[in-house]
């Protein structure tokens, strides 16, 4: 039910044959692109990758109709394959095996997300497409972390929310274009989809509605389609998300995560919030 949608280096050529490079901003985070595709994920720009803030474009490779995937940080200690024996045992063994820093769900063939998240130097990460339910058939392509950091900062964010066990807090104001900081400040891995409202449609009643799961009541109050403005992320985890909403107006943010299908969903507990996009 209510399933969640779910320039580092520049050349120009002048005349005849010439080339002028602008260097990048050492202040500016460096970029990865993270490749998302059926069978394998590909990774630009991590070869020799620094810790510190790291800006992630996720891309729907392959361009299928929707995938889902992410950025996963391996504790100290824990290897590849001790991961990879893990995700054979199930979903929830996954997470003591590290931290989700970074994620995206991917529709339509030229759909893309931009998030910004710190790398730990000397860090083992994992780049995985999790479209499967079962984490047996995800896709992972492992990527290391120098020890030394890059010296970037991340740029102020034009609106920060927390994502808390079980409420969204902070800003109710968010920019139709711009970045928003998302940070999990809870005990629970949370995600945010924002769900357009009709005019005039009553938060206290979508409000019930979303607690009783019930999409059919829901939907009476939803003026558009929805999107995912916050990718899952686990406990610590700060996303400077470039946000991109279809146009202003009243939003329902919610959290739909739960650990297993017999566990509550956290909309269920009250995990939603009205925010105005300007």
């Amino acid at each position: 039910m209510f399933k969640p949608l779910v320039a580092a280096t520049c050349a120009l050529a002048l005349g005849a044959g010439a080339t002028v490079v602008f260097a990048q901003d050492p202040s500016t985070p460096p970029t990865v692109t993270v490749g998302v595709g059926k069978s394998q994920v590909t990774l630009q720009g991590a070869d020799g990758v620094k810790g510190g803030p790291t800006r992630f474009v996720f891309t729907n490779s392959d361009k299928v109709k929707e995938t889902f995937g992410g950025i996963f940080a391996l504790k100290s200690g824990t290897t590849v394959e001790d991961f990879k024996r893990e995700t054979a045992r199930g979903l929830n063994h996954v997470w003591g095996m590290g931290s989700v820093e970074a994620s995206a769900t991917l529709e339509g063939a030229s759909d893309q997300r931009v998030v910004t998240a710190d790398l730990q130097p000397g860090g083992s990460y994992i780049a995985f497409q999790a479209q499967s339910e079962d984490p047996k058939k995800w896709v992972l392509t492992p990527f290391a972390v120098a020890g030394e950091s890059n010296g970037a900062k991340r740029t102020a964010p034009a609106a920060t929310v927390s994502l808390d066990d079980f409420r969204f807090t902070g800003a109710k104001t968010l920019p139709r274009k711009g970045v928003v900081r998302f940070q999990n400040v809870g005990a629970a891995p949370h995600f945010a989809v924002a769900f357009p409202l009709k005019k005039g449609a009553s938060v206290a009643r979508a409000g019930r509605a979303i607690r009783a799961n019930n999409e059919k009541a829901f939907g009476k109050f939803i003026g558009g389609a929805p999107s995912e403005p916050q990718g899952l992320i686990t406990p610590g985890a700060v996303n400077d998300t470039e946000v991109s909403f279809a146009k202003a107006g009243r939003y329902l943010l919610v959290c739909f995560f739960s650990t297993s299908r017999k566990t509550t969903q956290h909309n269920q507990i009250g995990m939603y919030r009205a925010v105005t996009v300007k």
